[in-house]
């Protein structure tokens, strides 16, 4: 399980940067310590559950919502631009 974690991190790293994996060092280690306080086990299956869903899709929203800003962002540039290049189905 540790060779896991150690791959979600650095993968979270790679995708968010620095910032990024520090805060979710800190917020897992957070959370392991309150359930710890509580008497639970560290890692329940919820938080595997969202671990995972947030590591599968948290990406891939990332990337519509980046892509959605970039369009907006050119739209009107491409509106008052004279360049246009044709279109033809051949």
């Amino acid at each position: 399980m540790d060779g896991d974690f150690a791959k979600i991190v650095e993968q979270n790293v790679m995708i968010f940067g620095y910032g990024g994996g520090i805060m979710l060092i800190m917020l897992v280690v957070g959370e392991v310590f309150l359930r710890w306080q509580e008497g639970k086990p560290a890692m329940s299956k919820e938080g595997m559950n969202s671990a995972l869903f947030f590591v599968i899709f948290g990406s891939i929203a990332e990337g519509i919502i980046l892509t959605a800003i970039l369009l907006a962002a050119l739209a009107p540039i491409y509106a008052l631009t004279p360049l246009r290049v044709p279109v033809e189905p051949w």
